[in-house]
């Protein structure tokens, strides 16, 4: 048990330093555009860092890096999405009315809800109960952010409508269909946790680590396809 203690802190680090490194790199991005968002990338980069020396060094449990992540990744999109908010009331609203939602960004939603289901039996089984727990609120809260990304009013800067129509959409179901992704994905990452620390429940902690897996990765592959579809269908009208 000590050795697969060890593995998985490792492994929570090494997870903890690509993702603050992704994040450094956004921020370094905003920073030189000129965005509001820099600061906030930077403050969870650097929180990021500190989790995954922390777990290196063996002074934070595995249980508590893994929910600080948990954590920190939902207050970052939900700190991107007041961001963006305010940013949106400055510009234009589109008259033309438009579905409150569309259905594909819908179906994400919907996808990343129901696997939430991966995490009834180790809730029911007593195996590590708190962080299933800081889990599902999460994945509830990046499903909500998700959902108010989606569903947000189409507002315009007035030069080009029908190709910032598309831009718009483009933005929309890519920052949607990321936040899903990455909540899909805090729920891969517990029930890797849970398996590798707690491997009481045999079989069906197998089947579920392989049900997450597939619906993570499909999910990333759908997302990836519908976004550059449109990423295509917007290429000639920006232009």
């Amino acid at each position: 048990m000590r050795v697969d203690s060890l593995h998985f802190r490792m492994l929570l680090a090494l997870c903890s330093a690509f993702v603050g490194l992704v994040v450094l790199v956004l921020a370094l991005r905003a920073r030189s555009r000129g965005e509001a968002s820099g600061p906030v990338r930077f403050t969870l980069a650097s929180a990021v860092f500190a989790i995954a020396a922390l777990e290196a060094l063996g002074d934070l449990a595995p249980v508590v890096g893994y929910s600080i992540l948990c954590l920190s990744v939902a207050s970052f999109f939900l700190a991107e999405l007041l961001l963006d908010e305010r940013t949106r009331r400055r510009r234009v609203a589109l008259l033309t009315p438009r579905p409150a939602t569309e259905l594909i960004p819908t179906l994400w939603i919907a996808m990343t809800l129901l696997s939430m289901s991966a995490l009834v039996p180790y809730l029911l089984g007593g195996v590590a109960v708190a962080p299933a727990l800081i889990t599902a609120g999460c994945v509830i809260a990046m499903a909500a952010i998700a959902f108010r990304i989606a569903s947000a009013p189409t507002q315009l800067i007035g030069e080009d409508p029908q190709a910032e129509r598309l831009r718009d959409r483009l933005f929309r179901s890519r920052q949607t269909g990321i936040v899903c992704v990455v909540a899909v994905g805090t729920l891969f990452a517990f029930v890797t946790f849970a398996n590798e620390t707690s491997p009481t429940l045999g079989g069906l902690g197998r089947a579920n680590y392989l049900a997450t897996t597939m619906v993570w990765v499909g999910l990333a592959a759908w997302q990836f396809w519908y976004v550059r579809r449109i990423s295509i269908a917007a290429t000639p009208s920006s232009s």
